[in-house]
């Protein structure tokens, strides 16, 4: 009789998890998400340097750069971290508190902030300034008329808007957070402080402006068109002076409002007053002619 080992009855099995199926998986979406960001970041790239002219004259450039940076930035940390598992971390102290990063966290923030770190803004910007009175901010006094200049590398002159505004788009780069003197062109307002510099930091600069003084130069004669000599001229209540032996005074006088028309009047020895109503605001020579008292 032969020897027989006793069988035992086969146990279950033991069931596999598929994770090196999830795993590859994952890696395939990891990768689909980095190569739809690389192209979206590819595209941007191609439009800004196929369309550079028209959007540094529009002063969009900075609005495609950061969208660039971005889809860089998570096309290289889902590759590094979903494609290919790689590690980072850091830590450090910044404004007052800890910061701590790990993962694609890390890639992310070094594409990002080192991009916008070590490369330069070479893109032109734009600036508004905004032309108010000496009441503030809101005393919007110049409305569809006048010009601000700058002088740059060349003289930039714009129209000043129904609001006081004037946008300068595109100012070269390198122009940015510098100090320059601003001209404005206009009949009845000055800048407030003479020779004040502005500094070019953007988006808006608010450039205060007062009344002009009122100029006026006059010639009194009598009917025979011979001067009179030391006639007195006012300007409403206010002394411009006294003629010469050549019948001519000339001065300055506040003025109240742009387009104000005050009253002249002239009075000399012998002679009838005269009043004579005047635009002091590119006026250049006024003639009186006075009659003999009877």
């Amino acid at each position: 009789m032969s020897d027989m080992a006793p069988s035992t009855p086969p146990g279950p099995r033991s069931k596999r998890k598929p994770s090196s199926r999830v795993d590859q998986s994952k890696i395939v979406l990891y990768a689909l998400i980095s190569l739809a960001s690389f192209l979206c970041a590819s595209a941007l790239l191609g439009l800004l340097v196929w369309k550079a002219e028209s959007l540094s004259r529009l002063a969009l450039i900075g609005n495609l750069y950061y969208p660039i940076l971005l889809a860089f930035g998570l096309c290289s940390s889902v590759f590094l971290f979903g494609v290919l598992h790689s590690y980072a971390s850091y830590r450090g102290r910044h404004f007052g508190g800890a910061l701590q990063l790990g993962g694609p966290a890390v890639v992310f923030a070094l594409v990002v902030a080192g991009a916008r770190i070590m490369v330069p803004d070479a893109a032109p910007f734009s600036i508004a300034i905004y032309v108010h009175g000496p009441r503030g901010h809101q005393d919007v006094v110049l409305q569809n008329a006048g010009t601000v200049s700058l002088d740059l590398d060349e003289r930039l002159t714009e129209r000043i808007g129904e609001k006081g505004q004037t946008v300068f788009p595109a100012i070269p780069p390198r122009f940015r957070d510098q100090e320059v003197q601003p001209s404005i062109e206009s009949d009845a307002y000055e800048l407030a402080h003479a020779g004040q510099a502005i500094r070019l930091a953007p988006p808006i600069i608010y450039l205060e402006v007062s009344l002009r003084k009122g100029h006026l130069r006059v010639r009194v004669v009598d009917s025979k068109n011979h001067p009179i000599p030391g006639a007195e001229i006012r300007v409403e209540s206010s002394l411009l002076g006294a003629t010469d032996k050549d019948g001519f005074c000339e001065g300055e006088f506040a003025l109240h409002a742009a387009h104000e028309t005050p009253k002249l009047y002239v009075t000399a020895k012998g002679f009838d007053e005269r009043s004579y109503l005047i635009n002091p605001i590119g006026q250049k020579l006024v003639e009186i002619q006075m009659s003999r008292r009877k």
